[in-house]
């Protein structure tokens, strides 16, 4: 976690997943977007339900959240305002 400029907080999370492809990049937070179909094999694919209820909660407490790819990984931001 980490304090930004307006006095606010933002906290990431990054996963070794690759990195997601440019195209999926703007949609992977979107509401009821199916996974990602280069999930871990094995893996159950739902319909990625969870990073829309982060946005949901987050939103409503004024916040953001984004994704980006850094060095084969993508890293998820959530800030909050003060």
């Amino acid at each position: 976690m980490e304090q930004v400029p307006d006095g606010g907080v933002m906290v990431t999370a990054t996963d070794a997943c690759g990195g997601i492809s440019k195209d999926d990049l703007e949609r992977v937070i979107d509401t009821a977007r199916p996974a990602c179909p280069n999930s871990r094999p094995g893996r159950r694919r739902g319909l990625g339900l969870g990073l829309a209820i982060v946005r949901g909660v987050v939103e409503a407490h004024r916040g953001s959240v984004g994704v980006v790819n850094i060095h084969g990984s993508c890293r998820f931001e959530v800030r909050l305002p003060h």
